[in-house]
């Protein structure tokens, strides 16, 4: 059997070759030299939990894709996006678009996020 940190080498390899990218690009981007993020994806090194993270932005990956080589299921696929889109009326929709622009803008804190599920809670009578 394999060593775990082979394979997530190889799985961060095959990411970083799917994006068309150089493994000086992805190192500079982890802060590493080449040559010890060249050792990572041989599994000579191992990644810390920040760059793991880092990588899965960066390649547009779950941690499971990169720890396990698996991806989670689409919990919405798009027919069922728009079918549950389709449910909300016009003022609704523009102030569901709102939220999304507005959480996609920026970082919120615990306080933050509990405060905009509350006033969605309250506008879409959604318990």
């Amino acid at each position: 059997m394999e060593d775990i940190h082979v394979q997530i080498g190889s799985r961060v390899r095959e990411l970083r070759e799917k994006q068309g990218m150089s493994r000086t690009e992805v190192a500079d981007m982890l802060g590493l030299t080449t040559d010890h993020y060249g050792n990572i994806e041989r599994g000579i090194k191992r990644l810390r939990l920040e760059s793991i993270i880092e990588l899965c932005a960066l390649f547009h990956v779950s941690l499971d894709n990169i720890i396990l080589g698996t991806e989670k299921e689409e919990l919405l696929n798009q027919d069922a996006l728009v079918n549950f889109y389709a449910m909300f009326t016009d003022n609704e929709r523009k102030l569901l678009l709102s939220v999304c622009k507005l959480i996609l803008s920026r970082k919120f804190n615990e306080v933050e996020l509990l405060l905009i599920q509350k006033v969605i809670n309250e506008t879409l009578k959604v318990d």
